[in-house]
């Protein structure tokens, strides 16, 4: 009986030994399984069968947990939300705003929401819990005892703790005029946004902002004072715009789900996006010596032989998949501008950059095509690199003034946003590209 326990007790070990590790092995597994990242989309629209992603660097979700609204109702804001009527027409600014708060309470991609105005009591931002009901009213019907202005930095700081509270996305409606009451202030606007967002930087949030315009009826108590301390217009177009602030995830979902109708004028502050697809399309319309490395890669091209010559350079394309992208990145005329190509060992240039053809299968997996010319190859291989990198929104500086005390003679323009969203872009200090992705080369050696 002893020498049976002996045999026993250590085949009993083994066995459970063997059970703990299958348990581990699958639940490791489960674990990888579960926590791998899936591809986020942005804006955009798919076109033909997605290409295979690269790893993305956020996560992929269906529903927004928590979303706070604040809509500004100081003086300045009444123009853009003047009483109603059967025989008046609605602003752009009723329009879209009354869109977005009813995607906002409506929307199934937020779990829950809350409304505020944002409003001034003894000099300072006060932020007042409200409906939707009376949001919209507000917005259709217009302001009911408007507020004093409010001083920016204040109003962005006190959303942050409120939003931080619940951990809320920030989405705020205002015109963003800052005129601080000390004229000091004027020389420090980036340093003030920047220490208003800390919150956000320390919580690694995300910022969007949205630019929109609307005819504008009513007192407008520019920043500049100087000659006069207000103005009444009548239909002028002034800017206002939509801030979304949160987690990354959560803000495109937001912007992609939620804020469908949002306008073109956009700029982006501290995203990570993932490298896109990309492959080599060395037998589209290519000139000169120029064929794919690799006899069959099985994820595409990313090697190029190629050997130009003293009068025939080399030409080729390459398929890049920005679907994933914000709008305006994905603009053809925009990358032209601002896509760089580098790399050592070789001369050569970015040609031309179009939309894919969806209809060819060549193209289809692709949203862009990138046309490259080497004029001349110095080294056996090297690399490649497409670079974009981030830089200010053009329409920025477009929408900027330094003197908006007569916005009649200048529509459509913000005192000094250039310097707004300079503070905002500080909080992500480091220099980021928009993406970078590299083909490698290799010299034909009969050349």
């Amino acid at each position: 009986m002893r020498r049976t326990s002996r045999l026993f007790f250590p085949l009993l070990l083994v066995f459970l030994m063997l059970q703990v590790s299958c348990f581990s092995r699958k639940d490791r597994q489960a674990e990888t399984d579960a926590t791998e990242p899936t591809q986020t989309v942005f804006s955009g629209t798919e076109k033909g069968p997605a290409a295979k992603p690269a790893q993305p660097t956020e996560k992929q979700i269906t529903s927004i947990p928590k979303v706070n609204l604040f809509l500004e109702v100081s003086g300045g804001m009444v123009g853009f939300m003047p009483k109603g009527g059967a025989g008046s027409d609605a602003t752009n600014f009723q329009k879209k705003v009354a869109g977005l708060l009813t995607e906002v309470n409506y929307s199934k991609a937020i779990q829950s929401k809350d409304f505020y105005f944002i409003r001034e009591k003894n000099g300072t931002s006060q932020l007042q819990k409200s409906t939707y009901p009376e949001v919209l009213k507000t917005v259709s019907a217009g302001i009911q005892n408007p507020a004093l202005g409010t001083e920016l930095p204040e109003m962005l700081e006190q959303i942050l703790k409120e939003s931080g509270k619940s951990k809320a996305v920030s989405v705020i409606i205002s015109d963003f005029v800052y005129g601080p009451a000390d004229k000091s202030k004027f020389n420090i606007i980036p340093q003030l946004i920047r220490g208003a967002l800390n919150e956000a930087q320390d919580k690694n949030l995300v910022v969007s902002v949205f630019g929109d315009q609307s005819n504008f009826t009513g007192s407008f108590h520019p920043a500049v004072k100087q000659p006069v301390a207000k103005r009444q217009l009548t239909n002028v177009k002034m800017p206002y715009y939509v801030w979304v602030i949160g987690p990354q995830e959560e803000v495109i979902l937001f912007n992609q789900k939620v804020f469908k109708n949002h306008p073109q004028q956009q700029a982006h502050f501290g995203f990570n996006y993932s490298e896109p697809a990309y492959v080599a399309l060395t037998k589209l319309k290519p000139s000169g010596n120029v064929y794919c490395s690799e006899r069959k890669p099985t994820e595409g091209c990313k090697s190029v032989t190629i050997g130009p010559q003293k009068d025939t350079p080399v030409e080729f394309e390459v398929g890049v998949n920005l679907n994933a992208f914000p709008e305006p990145i994905q603009n053809a005329e925009f990358l032209k501008k601002n896509l760089e190509l580098n790399g050592k060992g070789f001369s050569g240039t970015i040609i031309s950059v179009k939309k894919a053809d969806a209809k060819d299968p060549a193209q289809e997996k692709y949203s862009h095509l990138i046309r490259v010319r080497i004029t001349q190859v110095t080294a056996k291989s090297g690399q490649l690199t497409f670079t974009l990198p981030e830089k200010p929104a053009d329409w920025v500086n477009q929408w900027t003034t330094q003197n908006d005390n007569n916005p009649a003679a200048q529509p459509g323009k913000t005192f000094r946003l250039n310097e707004v969203l300079a503070g905002v872009q500080s909080l992500y200090s480091e220099q980021r590209n928009v993406f970078s992705f590299s083909l490698n080369f290799i010299k034909n050696a009969n050349d």
